[in-house]
């Protein structure tokens, strides 16, 4: 019997446990902090939708996506269309009518991620450490670079 009131009283600890960290960590709690650009490729007739976002009570879920369709819900998963960087700001510069390339810090970029979104090619530059992203914050225009930050 004691161990039955042990092995419940677990597993209701566990649920509630779970059930408080899942609704914390939900965009449905504060108001996301969101910014959009469109970046357009004017001489292949194409466009990628950008969105910068942060939410969550400590504002500790950030994230840029690159995706070749507008947004509609920024609560959904990113489909095969879009490019996901787990952080708050990346850098960018257009380089030939169908080629962008992306400055991001190195935590924030997606394994085995394709080279190309629609007819887009993407070149991603990761940034390896903290000087190099303080850098590139101070210097971006500098470098000819453009930048997309959440709020």
């Amino acid at each position: 019997m004691k161990f039955l009131c042990l092995f419940l009283g677990f597993l209701l600890g566990s649920f509630s446990g779970g059930f408080v960290g899942w609704f914390l960590s939900t965009p449905f709690i504060s108001e996301p902090g969101i910014n959009y650009q469109t970046l357009r490729f004017i001489d292949i007739d194409r466009k990628l939708y950008v969105t910068a976002m942060i939410w969550g009570i400590t504002g500790n879920h950030e994230e840029v996506r690159l995706c070749t369709s507008p947004p509609v819900d920024f609560r959904t998963r990113a489909e095969r269309d879009c490019i996901v960087f787990h952080t708050d700001e990346i850098f960018y510069r257009k380089t030939s009518p169908n080629k962008l390339k992306i400055y991001v810090s190195s935590h924030a970029v997606p394994r085995n991620q394709s080279e190309k979104l629609g007819e887009i090619d993407i070149e991603i530059h990761e940034l390896k450490n903290f000087d190099e992203i303080a850098d590139y914050k101070v210097n971006f225009e500098k470098y000819g670079l453009q930048t997309i930050a959440a709020p």
